[in-house]
């Protein structure tokens, strides 16, 4: 019984080792917690991008303004409401919708990186990332090239959600499906929920006051 138990605390060590109402019950644990998550992940989007789509001009720097108005920051939302339907589908993640589920949680991170580098332009433009001496501007990065920049800015090599973003890259180029490929399970997916809250959580607590 204490081993019944144990496994119920314990995410989804054992989803298929016991048959009836013990699976279930280990399914239904994880789920609830995903969606007090998941419920964060959006109700923080919402207020952090409308908070700066509305509020940025007369106190960011202009150039700074001026970049949020070509920003899509509904598509974002979107992308982010579109993460839960592979939420709901849990454990049970065909190949199929794993790999899009990577590729949709993949767009976000890629966001939220370029997101904070435009919200930081003044002093991403003093020291950019670069393409054959050509100043990319941060809405023109790509996920591998906003991972290593954000290296001693938001991150070190060694830290778990830099390893995390680095996996989820690799996930999210399986949707070029030729050649075989790493992609993930769907319990990597589903921990990557927790991570992507994390990421939102430290590039909001890095971002600086709006008030007047």
């Amino acid at each position: 019984m204490g081993e019944i138990r144990n496994t119920i605390a314990s995410n989804y060590e054992v989803e298929y080792t016991f048959a009836g109402k013990r699976v279930y019950l280990i399914v239904m644990r994880k789920a609830f917690a995903m969606t007090e998550t998941y419920r964060e992940i959006i109700n923080n989007t919402n207020r952090i991008l409308d908070e700066w789509k509305n509020s940025s001009y007369g106190i960011a720097p202009t150039s700074v303004s001026e970049k949020f108005d070509n920003t899509n920051i509904e598509l974002c939302k979107s992308l982010t409401n579109v993460l839960g339907i592979w939420i709901e589908k849990d454990i049970f993640l065909t190949d199929g919708e794993l790999i899009l589920a990577n590729v949709n949680m993949g767009g976000i991170v890629e966001y939220w990186l370029q997101f904070f580098y435009t919200v930081y332009y003044e002093e991403y433009i003093d020291a950019p990332i670069y393409r054959k001496n050509n100043i990319i501007e941060p809405e023109d990065t790509m996920l591998k090239q906003l991972q290593d920049y954000s290296v001693g800015i938001l991150w070190e090599e060694t830290d778990s959600i830099y390893k995390w973003v680095d996996y989820l890259r690799v996930c999210r180029n399986a949707i070029h499906p030729f050649k075989k490929r790493d992609y993930g399970t769907p319990k990597d997916f589903l921990d990557g929920v927790n991570r992507l809250d994390e990421l939102i959580r430290l590039i909001d607590s890095r971002l600086p006051d709006l008030a007047y």
